[in-house]
């Protein structure tokens, strides 16, 4: 597990609905979810559980070790 569970999703999901309401925010969300379906294509990863630390990198090329 990463350690959270939505990170920056407010602000995209209140520029939709500022932008065109419910359907603005529907629009964003479905945006969001289809770059992360993207990203768990290409780390191999089907479900969210599958995803592991060493597929994270971090400012600088680093990896992320616990």
């Amino acid at each position: 597990m990463l350690g959270a569970d939505a990170v920056m999703v407010g602000c995209p999901a209140l520029w939709g609905l500022v932008h065109s309401g419910a359907e603005g925010v529907a629009d964003v969300l479905r945006l969001l979810m289809g770059e992360f379906e993207e990203v768990m294509a290409l780390m191999g990863a089907p479900t969210v559980a599958d995803f592991e630390r060493s597929g994270v990198v971090l400012p600088g090329g680093a990896h992320f070790s616990p």
